[in-house]
């Protein structure tokens, strides 16, 4: 049921939807979608229980807010595609947007809290979203939890401050490659203290040379699987891990829950305490 006082909001976000068997096939261990869940799929869905979004929602090992003060939304088709217009894509990022704050529209001076997160281009709307919610005015002293599941952004098109130039090959992986982004600049320094981001990086193909997840561009992410930034005051607001496992592997699978689905909660717990979320 849909609070009645919102305080904390969280957000899941599957990735750019195949057609057909291909979308049946791929559900998503972060938003929950099992693959079938459009009307012409027939009755019967229900939430990924193993899913991250699934596990929030029962508040596994203290996996979540206060359940009667937050609003979770799972989102199945974002309809955020790759290969969209830039115009296209910064009208769905306001749409989201506005969709989230509706639910405290008049009164987002209660809101504490924001958890974002999404898998392949739900992972770039989620680092989007954070970077634009993050600097609003009225959600000034809001707090901000963001992962992003091989979050893959459009170099092209510079999404989160990705460049086609000079990618990062994966050091556990070498065929595989990551599209730079500067981390540091695409928050403000007095939005890092309220900001707790975990990136999670394979750099396979998805479906084109340019359609691969980010890195951030230090040269301790190019070399090391674990890498970490810090604001100068010492707080660690952004964390990155390469993987080996493959795009859809990651995204889809729970028989890698323990490199991918249990640290994401971890990293969770770990941020509302950094970040003092009661």
């Amino acid at each position: 049921a849909r609070p009645t006082s919102v305080e904390y909001v969280a957000f899941f976000s599957s990735g750019q939807q195949g057609l057909g068997d291909y979308r049946k096939t791929h559900p998503s261990i972060v938003s929950g979608s099992t693959g079938a869940y459009r009307q012409s799929d027939g009755p019967g869905f229900a939430l990924d229980a193993l899913s991250v979004s699934g596990q929030f929602s029962t508040c596994t090992d203290d996996f979540c807010f206060n359940r009667d003060k937050t609003l979770q939304v799972s989102i199945f088709d974002n309809l955020f595609d790759f290969q969209e217009t830039k115009n296209m894509k910064k009208k769905l990022l306001n749409g989201f947007e506005d969709f989230l704050l509706d639910s405290v529209s008049g009164k987002t001076e209660q809101l504490k809290a924001v958890y974002l997160a999404g898998g392949s281009r739900g992972g770039c709307l989620v680092a989007r979203l954070a970077k634009s919610l993050i600097a609003r005015e009225d959600l000034k002293h809001v707090k901000f939890i963001v992962q992003s599941f091989d979050g893959v952004c459009s170099p092209t098109d510079n999404e989160f401050g990705t460049s086609v130039l000079w990618p990062f090959r994966n050091p556990l992986k070498k065929k595989w490659k990551a599209y730079r982004t500067d981390v540091t600049k695409q928050f403000k320094k007095e939005h890092k203290t309220r900001l707790c981001m975990r990136h999670l990086t394979g750099g396979e193909e998805v479906f084109i040379d340019v359609a691969r997840s980010f890195t951030h561009k230090s040269n301790k992410c190019k070399w090391k699987k674990n890498c970490a930034v810090k604001s100068n005051s010492g707080h660690q607001y952004y964390e990155q891990t390469w993987t080996k496992l493959g795009h859809i592997e990651l995204l889809s699978k729970h028989e890698h829950d323990d490199e991918v689905v249990k640290p994401m909660m971890e990293h969770f717990k770990k941020c509302k305490e950094r970040l003092a979320i009661l």
